[in-house]
């Protein structure tokens, strides 16, 4: 859809400006252009949140639109929905993957082989907030975030005929469930799943 392209403009320079300030650091550069917070992270990491946010909001309504569209004409094809999503993401994906690995390999960097394996099943996320995560692979957690949304979504969408009230329960539960925590079990693991922890990302980088 072109009339979301601005949308996505905003959020792509919302990442990269949020990047470009934590690395003025290294060349002897102001890092806190819009500030900081207590813990001495940039405020600039707002940026990138918001931006990634953006992104994962727009990637969601243009693939339950596409699934939708598709449905309406003849019953959606979950198969030819995953060979898409494939080529589209993983030739890339391994591409980079690889690039690093190989990097990592002949600059002599520690690897650490439970985290690869992660890295290699989409699930990025996971070593990101248990902040194991690989050199030059931070941003790949939202590309786990977002495969593991693909497992399941296309299949709720295409049997989903209360798919509105099924939304509705999860945000409930979801803002519940994030509520409960925070009383109950402040800066739990779950906690910090559910919250999405973003502020270490640069260690990554």
């Amino acid at each position: 859809m072109h009339g979301l392209n601005g949308i996505r403009a905003i959020a792509s320079l919302a990442v990269i400006i949020s990047h470009t300030t934590q690395s003025l650091g290294e060349f002897n550069l102001d890092r806190y252009l819009f500030g900081k917070f207590s813990d001495g992270n940039p405020i600039g990491l707002l940026l990138a949140g918001y931006g990634v946010s953006m992104f994962f909001v727009l990637s969601g309504f243009l693939i339950t639109y596409l699934l939708q569209e598709e449905g309406a004409k003849a019953k959606i094809d979950i198969k030819k929905f995953y060979v898409r999503r494939i080529l589209r993401i993983w030739p890339l994906y391994y591409l980079y993957l690889g690039f690093v690995i190989l990097l990592m390999i002949i600059n002599d960097k520690p690897i650490n082989v439970t985290s690869l394996i992660y890295y290699v099943f989409f699930s990025a996320n996971i070593p990101f907030i248990l902040e194991t995560g690989l050199l030059y692979l931070g941003h790949y957690w939202s590309l786990g975030v977002e495969e593991q949304f693909y497992l399941f979504w296309p299949w709720l969408v295409r049997n989903g005929k209360y798919l509105l009230q099924i939304i509705i329960l999860l945000i409930i539960v979801l803002i519940g469930t994030k509520i409960y925590l925070h009383v109950f079990s402040p800066n739990s693991l779950l906690e910090k799943i559910l919250h999405d922890d973003r502020g270490n990302r640069s260690n990554f980088i």
